[in-house]
């Protein structure tokens, strides 16, 4: 996805007690698994690069927003909001299709022409 809903009222409640370090950390993070529909890396090393930190701060900060807000799952990262947004708007692009070729008398997924 090249966008994710960002409500500012979910995104000040739930980064409220996070430092700027921290906010920044998060945002990339999010930026990333949206982009790739999907998982981050659970290697820190890697999450480290995909959220540019350098510092021992800022590494620390990926840590903390990590530990806060994404669930291990295999060798993988999830959010559980990135996978709900993902799953809705998959939903919104495949009834749209479906729409567009009903309208234009394209078959749909199951080969049916309407």
């Amino acid at each position: 996805m090249n966008y994710w809903p960002r409500w500012i009222g979910d995104w000040k409640k739930k980064t409220s007690a996070l430092s700027l370090a921290e906010k920044g950390a998060y945002g990339e993070l999010l930026d990333h698994a949206y982009i790739t529909e999907g998982s981050l890396p659970a290697d820190k090393d890697a999450l480290y690069r995909l959220a540019g930190a350098v510092g021992k701060d800022e590494c620390a900060a990926v840590d903390k927003v990590v530990k806060l807000f994404f669930v291990p799952e295999g060798s993988s990262l999830k959010h559980p909001r990135v996978i709900e947004e993902i799953a809705k708007r998959k939903n919104y692009t495949d009834s749209q299709r479906d729409k567009a070729n009903v309208r234009w008398g394209k078959a749909d997924a199951d080969g049916v022409i309407h």
